[in-house]
């Protein structure tokens, strides 16, 4: 009667446990298996002969089972088993399972064997997984993200503060005009070319390597244990000569460059910040010299990256501050030697630097926004200087004034309307100087613009004319007044026999199609003579006089001319 309760006790344990979802195995003292259910089975991809006759420890992976054979040994020695593991199965497939196993006693208290159990947690720990790699990479590329990239540049620092010989390098890249693909194709579009570019970045490093999507279109490369900088500069020369050829995205080609700047381990660096500041810096130095470039970064990039921001930090109070005056430079007719006109010259009283030339501050102006207050003051300011001039020589004196293209593309006719409102100036006085550079960008818009500018009476002058794109075609469809004359060109004019060529086609052609022209620059009496023999009829540079503050320019328009003031000066 026993033995059928003790045989149909079993029966129900093992009708139990081959209807529970948990693996279930039970064995002597010595490992050897003597049940195991169907449930661990077919976790293990194993039959309960294969267990029973080669071991349970059969079908656990390989990297798992040196750990697990010490949590069994360790078992022995009253240490609960308690242990997350992996199984391999005979197809290769892989499961994850979190094993328990305790001792059994018999009457005497002493272990007998041991009962355990295996749970599948295969789909926690690739929830796990994927939320850890989510956390270090890049939703959209797939690429390592920031954090996994300052780990892994920290644990480079420090492997080569271990060790000097062991070099690193960081590649910092920036895709060329990716906003117009963005604004052009449509985001999709623009999201396709980053996974695109992710694709590519990883064909052209190692497995001990790493490529890093920052964000935006802005990707990293990490490449260690490398012999020396060149190693770096033929990974950036080939990505750039990868991207000369277009990228496929929906059946169209779309071409695109990468900036890139290149910076090795250096001891002097003592975090991932800094080594990802300075290879920034040489991308922006890169991006500076041209399209599909790379520049290596030197420690004078980093000390002109501080001087740039403290000049921003600068340039935000000068405005504000009142620090910026405007100079005058006469503009004299050849023939007569008297003053035409003159041109307001933007200049910076810093109250610890001094003096800063504009051409130290404008395309840091420009860049920052700052250009649209500041170029409207400089007409506004200009202006007021012209009225006054004209009322008190009571004289049509004529004043130009330069624009930036961000002007043209920012409220510039009312800006003129409100200031033309307040300053009343002579018709035809006022002249605004572009660049052939800001014609080409965006013709037809610009055109129509400089002729609403010609209905209030406002005169067009192209500045630098020459050294631009070649606009000659579209001169006679646009309503310019007047050409001027590159100080390039001017310089070393009597000796220079391709100057002289260049800016005799330039006074042709601005009388051929009824255009003044003036003539930049001009610094001595032969280059003097040598305009005004071929037509030239006006001049400006320091032959004539520098640029003048409004008080000695208003003294100078008193005599007449510079040369006449300086005689009259005690």
């Amino acid at each position: 009667m026993v033995e059928q309760n003790l045989r149909e006790s079993e029966e129900s344990y093992i009708h139990l446990t081959n209807h529970i979802p948990v693996g279930v195995f039970k064995t002597d003292k010595d490992f050897n298996c003597l049940y195991v259910n169907k449930y661990c089975c077919e976790l293990m991809g194993l039959s309960e002969q294969q267990i029973k006759t080669e071991g349970w420890l059969m079908g656990i992976h390989p990297e798992d089972k040196e750990k697990t054979i010490h949590w069994t040994n360790s078992i022995k020695k009253g240490v609960i088993f308690d242990l997350e593991y992996r199984f391999q199965r005979p197809d290769k497939s892989i499961i994850w399972v979190f094993g328990q196993c305790l001792p059994e006693y018999d009457d005497h208290q002493k272990v007998r064997g041991y009962i355990g159990t295996v749970t599948n947690i295969s789909d926690r720990i690739l929830a796990e997984q994927q939320l850890k790699h989510n956390a270090f990479h890049d939703k959209l590329t797939g690429l390592a993200n920031r954090d996994l990239l300052t780990q892994r540049l920290e644990l480079a620092i420090q492997k080569q503060k271990r060790d000097h010989n062991v070099r690193f390098a960081v590649l910092f890249l920036d895709l060329d005009n990716f906003k117009i693909i963005n604004d052009s194709l449509g985001h999709s579009t623009g999201d396709k070319l980053l996974v695109a570019m992710a694709k590519l970045l990883q064909g052209f490093i190692r497995e001990i390597d790493i490529a890093v999507r920052l964000g935006g279109d802005e990707f990293v490369v990490l490449l260690e244990d490398i012999d020396g900088i060149q190693e770096a500069i033929v990974v950036a020369q080939r990505i750039i000569q990868a991207l000369k050829s277009p990228l496929v995205l929906d059946n169209k080609e779309v071409f695109i460059q990468t900036s890139i700047g290149i910076t090795t381990s250096s001891e002097r660096r003592e975090n991932a910040e800094s080594i990802l500041r300075d290879a920034d810096i040489a991308m922006y130095k890169a991006k500076q010299s041209g399209k599909g470039k790379y520049a290596i970064f030197d420690p004078i990039m980093h000390s002109q990256a501080v001087e740039r921001l403290q000049m921003e930090n600068d340039l935000r109070n000068a405005l504000e501050n009142n620090q910026f005056i405007l100079n005058y430079q006469p503009v004299v007719n050849l023939k007569s030697g008297s003053i035409e006109g003159l041109e307001a010259l933007i200049r910076w009283q810093h109250p610890q630097k001094g003096l800063i030339s504009p051409l130290k501050f404008i395309s840091i102006a420009e860049e920052m926004g700052l250009i649209i207050p500041l170029g409207e003051w400089i007409l506004d300011t200009a202006c007021q200087q012209l009225s006054i001039w004209q009322k008190q020589f009571n004289s049509p004196l004529k004043l130009s004034v330069n624009l930036s293209v961000k002007q043209l593309n920012y409220c510039l006719i009312e800006t003129l309307d409100n200031i033309l409102f307040r300053h009343q100036i002579l018709p035809n006085t006022l002249t605004l100087e572009i660049t052939e550079s800001m014609l080409i960008e965006n013709f037809e818009s610009t055109s129509n613009l400089l002729y609403k500018i010609k209905e209030r009476n406002i005169s067009i002058s192209i500045d630098d004319f020459g050294t631009g794109y070649s606009c000659f075609s579209y001169l006679h469809r646009l309503p310019v007044d007047i050409l001027k004359i590159d100080r390039s060109f001017v310089h070393n004019l009597e000796l220079n026999g391709h100057n002289q060529l260049i800016t005799e086609s330039i006074i042709v052609l601005s009388k051929s199609i009824g255009m003044s022209v003036i003539a930049e620059g001009v610094e001595a009496v032969e280059q003097k003579i040598w305009l005004q023999r071929h037509g030239c009829s006006f001049g400006q540079g320091y032959f004539f006089s520098p640029p003048l503050l409004p008080l000695l320019a208003t003294m100078v328009l008193q005599k007449g001319s510079y040369q006449e003031y300086i005689k009259t000066r005690p």
